[in-house]
């Protein structure tokens, strides 16, 4: 018994010299409760996309973005947010779509790591949710350390009626360590 007890006091002095931690944390979040804040939170470019007051409807506290209406084409929220010394990105969000959506209603949730190329992480066409529906997506290594990362919700709506709400949209990483052994 001495001999295991010695074993792990050796063992447990040289485990930090090894061990590896992660630094999480969040990098960009907003539940709109401050309304789409334009510019300093988000870029909208189209028509249709507000934020609503109505803690009945909100995901939490009381407001939400959403995308309503006839669009006439795509309508596009948007945030620029340097991935600059973070990895292992993720994005979460969540969202209810309020009136059905139909086969030509369409909703996209998008990463880019420079404005031009857009990655589609979720595409939403002919659905309908009563309640709320939580995403999250861990992001290829190509958005880790991005200057000119960017990630965006798009939509292209048809009818008076559609609607699609968004709330508590969250950005993640983990630092990149630049210690050295």
């Amino acid at each position: 018994m001495l001999r295991f007890m010695s074993g792990l006091i050796v063992f447990s002095l040289f485990l930090p010299l090894f061990s590896v931690q992660a630094d999480s944390a969040v990098i960009f979040s907003d539940g709109f409760e401050g309304g789409l804040d334009i510019p300093l939170n988000w870029q909208v470019a189209g028509a249709g996309w507000s934020t609503v007051s109505n803690p009945a409807n909100a995901h939490s506290g009381d407001k939400r973005a959403q995308a309503k209406g006839n669009t006439s084409g795509d309508s596009v929220l948007s945030k620029e947010q340097s991935t600059t010394g973070w990895q292992n990105i993720s994005l979460a969000y969540w969202y209810r779509v309020a009136d059905k959506l139909e086969s030509n209603d369409h909703w996209w949730a998008e990463w880019s790591d420079n404005g031009t190329s857009w990655q589609i992480l979720d595409e939403l066409s002919n659905i309908a949710t009563t309640s709320w529906t939580f995403v999250s997506y861990a992001l290829p290594a190509g958005a880790d350390d991005q200057a000119d990362f960017q990630f965006r919700f798009r939509v292209n709506l048809s009818g008076a009626t559609d609607v699609v709400w968004l709330d508590d949209v969250v950005l993640e990483g983990d630092l990149i360590s630049t210690t050295t052994p």
